[in-house]
């Protein structure tokens, strides 16, 4: 799985934790603000992340992942799987609530 992750909050930083024993995960970048991107390069240190963007629709269009883990606030969720969908992300967006719709299927079906 190539990942990009949404977020550089402590949920991140305590998920990355275990990345290290997941030997199919590639961590192809990290998406924050910009007062993130000190936290954010750290991370990219210490867990080998490939690239860091601090604007989300960036990373959309640039990042090779097939997976995004979205780890924002959870009123942010249904704004950052709306757009990886309209960037043409098909691929699983992982999310922290699994009632956030991962596919343009359900997605379209709630979309007004």
């Amino acid at each position: 799985m190539k990942l990009l992750i949404a977020g550089a909050g402590f949920i991140v930083q305590d998920w990355l934790q275990i990345t290290k024993d997941l030997s199919k995960v590639e961590l192809t970048g990290i998406a924050g603000t910009e007062n993130d991107l000190t936290t954010m390069k750290e991370l990219a240190k210490q867990y080998n992340i490939q690239n860091i963007y601090t604007d989300y629709a960036t990373a959309l269009r640039e990042t090779n992942a097939d997976t995004v883990y979205v780890a924002v606030p959870n009123f942010l969720h249904y704004s950052f799987v709306k757009q990886a969908l309209l960037a043409n992300f098909s691929y699983p967006a992982l999310v922290k609530r699994f009632n956030i719709c991962t596919s343009w299927a359900h997605f379209s079906f709630f979309w007004k």
